[in-house]
């Protein structure tokens, strides 16, 4: 068969949306099956309608746009995720991929994660929150995190996960106690939430003064710089133990693992808390107040 062939056989499949877009007006040039499999739309339906036709959301247009504007930029490959309308007037969750190729025309793989998230929102509405903080506890991120691997090794999609450690705070209760130590974690607490960029980033207390961030759709890469942002602003929010000027301000410590999105072996909950656990440690190690990665699926990209 030829490269040809391959090509059209794999574009008539009708497992996931593909289409080629005009990137200057994001109008669709060509659609494969899928979009009546999938969203009611005959290919011949959707042809010549700008991508944005098919979003509802404020959100997902503004996801497009920043999209679109990279591609524009000269960026040769990137994902979102966007809630597309289908012909009967209900919403699927697709994660997009797209490439520009030579000719300066999006080629966009849509997969259709619909059930997927609907069992995240199920976890998140049944999560049980920290008594404490007022967060979700280490239970709720368990689950969700076993969720996420699922999901991600599925769909093909990276995500990465952030430990968060309050440098030297066995000290602080030493000297402040318990209640003050409490407090303390309360305020970190909703500092990190304050600083979370996406709502899609779920925050949890998992144990003592230690916190994790679940980030879905988000490589290494940007996983560290998310990383180093809540570590900067925290550090610029000049935090005192209990007001004391005469002591420095609370800084924190992460550590950062992530699943690249090529991943195909299944990773239990287990591995990838000790693999974010051991980054974490390494920060720790190096005098706290900064980020460190893991490398551990690193052979994996």
């Amino acid at each position: 068969m030829s490269s040809d062939l391959h090509k059209d056989y794999f574009f008539d499949m009708p497992i996931d949306l593909c289409c080629v877009i005009q990137p200057s007006d994001r109008k669709i040039l060509l659609a494969n099956p899928a979009f009546e499999y999938i969203l009611g739309w005959k290919p011949e339906e959707v042809l010549g309608k700008t991508f944005d036709t098919f979003v509802n959301s404020e959100t997902d247009k503004a996801h497009i746009e920043k999209a679109f504007s990279k591609i524009n930029a000269g960026i040769h490959s990137l994902t979102f995720e966007t809630e597309i309308r289908t012909k009967n007037n209900m919403l699927r969750s697709i994660d997009w991929k797209c490439y520009l190729d030579d000719e300066k025309r999006v080629f966009a793989i849509g997969r259709d994660i619909t059930a997927h998230k609907e069992a995240e929102k199920g976890l998140v509405q049944q999560s049980h929150l920290d008594q404490l903080t007022g967060i979700a506890d280490r239970q709720t991120f368990l689950a969700l995190l076993q969720n996420e691997l699922s999901g991600a090794i599925r769909y093909h999609y990276a995500t990465a996960a952030i430990m968060v450690d309050i440098d030297h705070f066995k000290n602080y209760n030493e000297k402040y106690g318990m209640q003050k130590g409490d407090e303390c974690l309360r305020s970190v607490a909703n500092a990190l939430k304050t600083f979370l960029r996406r709502k899609t980033d779920f925050l949890a207390r998992f144990e003592n003064d230690c916190f994790v961030v679940l980030l879905s759709h988000t490589n290494l890469e940007k996983a560290v710089k998310s990383a180093e942002y809540l570590r900067d602003s925290f550090e610029k929010l000049a935090m005192r133990h209990d007001g004391d000027t005469s002591h420095q301000p609370i800084t924190i410590s992460l550590g950062v693992s992530a699943l690249p999105e090529t991943m195909e072996k299944e990773i239990s909950t287990e591995f990838m808390v000790s693999s974010v656990r051991r980054a974490l440690s390494v920060s720790q190690q190096r005098g706290g107040n900064q980020v460190s990665h893991s490398e551990d699926f690193k052979g994996s990209e």
